[in-house]
């Protein structure tokens, strides 16, 4: 019983201290395109508009599955505020790192718990791949719950764990395709090592978690979208492909923040000093996630299969040519943290105090370092409201600018279905490539056009009838006919002005233009 009441009492502290950074300032998350296409997308069913059988787009050309738009669903029913969808994606993550400590706890020890758990709780890379409406900021979580069934699997021998198993990696590869390395991997080692897996209950999982993709594979087998994609990633062996090796180990550190920051990074560092030197400490979470993954496959014999995943990942990335980037392998997170937590405790288990008293005071260091490197970085957000960087404005910012450029329309019992439309890129529907596809159909938007008119005549700000039409107009190949009756439309109809600004962008993209040369404002 008092086992009990003590592991509820460190459930409860690790979720205040998980969740502390990861709801704090909420507002003023990460909120680009592909976050606003994911609430867009997410929120259809709850403004009675039918359920798209595909998520976002990817920076490859790819469309992704629908599952973490699924996922969102019963969120946006409740509220289709993204501020309050970011909090639901923050506190399951918080709850994924109360998992990850109920799992080390059980199966290993309290010392290997808290440093573990304490790296995810602080660590500024998995607090900013928890707290905005991204995909991967579920994978996280499903990793986690993933980890825990392999362990009951193996070391219980409960066969409905395989089954479990299954489903948690279909689920990863729906998060993200480079997942799908993941399964491919695990059944490899299963095979070549003789893993007491359940090939039916592990097979039947994969089946039951691939089901949220069936409307997506009837849908890419009518459109393939983005089918031409899915080689387009592929580079020379090179150098650079043999530093994603070090990617996994990054995940857990205080490195790589410049692109994220952009030309406000050298700001930021002026402003706090200490952290110019802060940073270097990176060698030292590689060298820790290293030791502790060799420490652990010498002493873990049955979960061997932990670091063969956490290391042969990046690797056959690397062999197969592909350029990847830090969130590829966010499913890796958890295992990186285990071990430096692992690298940790077996210092501070070691008979020589000096070794014991040197893993406590690291540790704190290197927490220190964390807190002081997070409340930084959100003072210096608060203050800018953005970065001029991949972060780029904060929902703050955009939220501001979409509710004074709707004011006129705030008292339309439309107005938060406009609201959301309006932080949807046009740029996002145009072409046959995109997301248009999913929630535009052409023959139903054919037989909308005169109802578009009318809506665009009494409300020429609607965010909504934009989105619709550019990208019907855009969906088929653009001529100059196309741009003319357009511009005639927006002599007549002012709301269709940046529909055909849109168009016309779209137009000398495709072909290589430019405006001078065209006959068109």
């Amino acid at each position: 019983m008092q086992t009990k009441k003590s592991l509820y009492v460190w459930l409860i502290l690790i979720f205040l201290v998980a969740s502390g950074f990861r709801l704090f300032r909420i507002e003023l998350m990460e909120y680009k395109a592909d976050e606003t296409i994911n609430v867009f997308l997410a929120t259809q069913l709850a403004f009675n508009n039918p359920l798209p059988p595909g998520g976002t787009v990817s920076s490859v050309g790819i469309l992704n599955p629908p599952l973490f738009t699924y996922l969102l669903v019963p969120v946006t029913f409740l509220s289709t505020n993204p501020r309050d969808i970011a909090i639901a994606i923050a506190l399951t993550n918080a709850l994924g790192v109360c998992i990850f400590f109920f799992l080390v706890r059980r199966y290993y020890t309290l010392p290997l718990a808290l440093f573990s758990t304490l790296l995810l709780s602080l660590a500024p890379w998995p607090i900013l791949y928890s707290r905005k409406i991204w995909t991967q900021d579920l994978i996280f979580p499903l990793s986690v719950l993933f980890l825990f069934f392999l362990h009951e699997a193996l070391l219980r021998k409960r066969k409905v764990f395989w089954l479990l198993c299954g489903i948690s990696l279909a689920f990863l590869a729906q998060l993200h395709m480079g997942n799908v390395l993941i399964i491919l991997l695990f059944l490899g080692y299963s095979l070549l090592r003789q893993l007491p897996l359940s090939w039916k209950w592990f097979l039947s999982g994969l089946a039951l978690g691939s089901i949220p993709l069936l409307p997506y594979l009837l849908f890419q087998f009518q459109s393939c979208i983005g089918c031409s994609a899915y080689t387009a990633s592929s580079h020379p062996l090179n150098l650079s492909l043999l530093l994603h090796f070090l990617l996994p180990m990054e995940l857990i550190g205080i490195a790589n923040f410049g692109a994220m920051f952009g030309v406000d990074y050298p700001v930021f560092l002026n402003q706090y000093y200490p952290l110019g030197w802060i940073r270097y400490l990176q060698p030292l979470f590689i060298l820790a996630t290293v030791a502790g993954g060799i420490l652990y496959w010498r002493e873990n014999k049955k979960l061997r299969i932990i670091p063969y995943l956490f290391f042969s990942t990046p690797f056959v990335f690397m062999l197969l040519r592909l350029d990847t980037f830090a969130h590829y392998y966010l499913s890796l997170l958890p295992i990186a943290s285990f071990f430096i937590g692992y690298c940790f405790t077996k210092m501070y288990l070691n008979q020589n105090t000096i070794l014991k008293l040197v893993s406590i005071v690291l540790f704190g260091f290197v927490l220190c370092c964390f807190v002081i490197f997070d409340i930084a970085f959100f003072r210096f957000l608060s203050e800018h409201k953005s970065l001029k960087g991949d972060y780029g404005n904060s929902f703050l910012m955009s939220e501001a600018i979409a509710k004074k450029r709707l004011s006129e329309y705030a008292h339309y019992p439309e107005y938060q279905e406009m609201f959301i439309a309006s932080f949807v890129p046009l740029q996002s529907v145009s072409g046959p490539d995109t997301i248009a596809s999913l929630v535009y159909p052409m023959q139903l938007t054919t037989e909308q056009l005169s109802d578009f008119d009318t809506r665009l005549i009494a409300v020429p700000g609607d965010p909504r009838i934009h989105l619709a039409l550019t990208a019907y107009y855009t969906k088929t190949p653009l001529t100059e006919d196309t741009l003319r009756f357009l511009a005639e439309k927006t002599k007549t109809i002012p709301g269709y002005s940046p529909i055909f600004g849109a168009v016309l962008d779209e137009y000398i993209n495709v072909n290589h233009l430019t405006k001078e040369r065209l006959n068109f404002p």
